[in-house]
């Protein structure tokens, strides 16, 4: 989405239809209660523009904490809490498919987190099973649910770079992969990774033949920067759509 408007693009897979997937690019949310009213309002659009599934970052509610073990504890939801229940009412009900990162915590142990929700209620969850620091608990196992009678699986950020793990998903019989992102960096990491995202995905998409939705954050502060890779790529490699470097967007593809 640019200027108030959106693109639409059209790909082909062997799925038993098209499904419609929004890739969002937002900006690095400066509360939770900013991530929150920037998910129900994509859900709203969601719903208004027939998407089945939109695709938001890495650990986007409560924020991502590198290195930080305490702040990632104190943001972290136990999903089987009334406090859980009030995030999932605050981002609202649904038709579309919601897929968003978040920190778990799970008896004790930290997950780097992705959920699917519709309808306002948890349909699969996904923990980071290549996670970047060493208090995540990594995840053993892939993840799929059904949006619009096609199997999708997750794999979030650093996992793109193992490729077993999204052949592992294709396995399990996913068609698509939701791929929520966090590339929040210094500037020389930034740099040094700014094809890198992209073509990761790419590789993924090419490797199991399945199409990738990514979602990624954008913007600058003094010591770190998100390009943002926020792109629909079609099984077999081709980038279909992308939101633009350091812009704020959403692309919507029928897969």
């Amino acid at each position: 989405r640019r200027g108030g408007t959106w693109r639409r693009f059209r790909g082909k897979t062997g799925s038993l239809r098209a499904v419609r997937v929004a890739a969002y690019q937002p900006a690095v949310p400066e509360s939770l209660d900013a991530a929150v009213a920037a998910v129900r309002t994509a859900l709203v659009e969601a719903d208004r523009d027939g998407i089945d599934l939109i695709c938001f970052p890495e650990c986007y509610l409560g924020g991502y904490f590198p290195n930080d073990e305490r702040d990632a504890r104190r943001v972290a939801y136990d999903l089987g809490t009334p406090a859980f229940e009030d995030l999932l009412a605050a981002i609202g009900a649904a038709d579309a498919t919601l897929v968003v990162g978040l920190t778990e915590i799970r008896d004790g142990q930290l997950y780097n987190t992705a959920l699917a929700i519709r309808g306002g209620a948890v349909t699969a969850r996904y923990a980071k099973q290549r996670p970047n620091e060493s208090y995540f608990t990594p995840g053993l196992a892939p993840t799929v649910f059904d949006v619009a009678e096609v199997r999708v699986g997750i794999n979030i950020c650093n996992d793109a770079n193992y490729p077993e793990i999204a052949l592992g998903t294709a396995a399990a019989g996913a068609a698509g992969v939701a791929m929520p992102l966090n590339n929040f960096l210094r500037h020389a990491v930034a740099e040094t990774w700014r094809e890198r995202h992209l073509a990761n995905v790419v590789a993924r998409a090419r490797d199991t033949g399945c199409w990738v939705v990514s979602s990624d954050i954008t913007g600058r502060s003094d010591t770190r920067v998100a390009y943002g890779c926020a792109a629909v790529v079609r099984g077999g490699g081709r980038v279909l759509a992308r939101v633009p470097e350091l812009e704020l967007g959403r692309v919507v593809v029928d897969v």
